[in-house]
């Protein structure tokens, strides 16, 4: 784990982010359960866009906290032979990303040719997800044909994040033994998004995989909790799950930052507990 001890206690960095970002000492509660409840109250945000602390940068020390606790750093896809990667869904950059980091893990020795898109049925976001933004390719991540271009007409299929998934795998130069498999999650019954759990029960659904070595293609902060999330349902399985992501984006805000760190203390609590 991260975040907690064998004994159960918050790791010393983890208390040194308390100490800079609580009203609270860390030293005021008796074990991470205790620390957990007290930083879910201020520091998960209300809203996915309600923050409960002010934004900006983290500074510099919050930079070398949240790197011991793991969370900055690229987690580098090991080399040799996978059964599948599951691409973990997002925000049209996020998902690029994701693409583009696996491109680089497999050139780089990754052998892996079935690409799950673990989707959900997200609204695209008008203002950050646009023809505009569709037609500007990430560098490093070119489009397969030189002068393509989105159009009105692929608007008229694209709709979710899913759809989006599967779009940028088609669009982008990436090596031709993969093979892209959307799966696309339903919103949940309450209207709300899938989240990873969620995306991952449908792909376990929808394609039924044989039990074997899965890797995980997320970005940090949230490669520890998502890959969490992808274990748990895997659990009663034969799967073998391994971690990879890249590196964080500098100019995620602090409060994002702290946000994901309650979230996986509350996953490292459950897992403590053998809930």
């Amino acid at each position: 784990m991260f975040l907690i001890t064998e004994a159960g206690q918050p790791v010393d960095a983890l208390c040194a982010l308390v100490e800079r970002h609580s009203a609270i000492s860390s030293s005021s509660y008796s074990d991470a359960s205790d620390l957990s409840d007290g930083i879910q109250k201020s520091w998960i945000r209300k809203t996915p866009h309600q923050y409960q602390i002010p934004g900006g940068p983290p500074k510099l020390e919050d930079v070398a906290i949240l790197r011991q606790l793991g969370m900055i750093s690229e987690v580098p896809a090991p080399r040799g032979e996978f059964d599948g990667a599951l691409v973990l869904g997002g925000t049209l950059l996020a998902v690029r990303k994701r693409i583009l980091f696996l491109k680089e893990q497999y050139e780089k020795g990754t052998q892996v040719d079935k690409i799950y898109l673990l989707g959900g049925a997200r609204v695209l976001n008008s203002e950050t997800e646009d023809i505009g933004a569709l037609n500007t390719p990430l560098p490093g991540l070119p489009f397969g044909k030189v002068g393509w271009r989105v159009t009105e007409e692929h608007l008229s299929y694209l709709q979710t994040e899913a759809d989006m998934m599967a779009f940028i795998l088609a669009q982008s130069d990436l090596p031709l033994s993969w093979t892209g498999i959307p799966v696309k999650t339903p919103l949940c019954e309450d209207g709300s998004v899938p989240d990873t759990t969620d995306t991952v029960k449908r792909f376990l659904f929808q394609e039924n995989p044989e039990p074997g070595e899965y890797l995980v293609v997320s970005g940090q902060p949230y490669v520890a909790r998502q890959t969490y999330n992808v274990q748990e349902c895997m659990r009663a399985l034969d799967f073998s799950i391994t971690p990879s992501g890249y590196q964080v984006t500098p100019t995620l805000p602090l409060n994002a930052h702290l946000d994901e760190v309650a979230k996986l203390l509350f996953e490292e609590v459950r897992l403590f507990k053998g809930l």
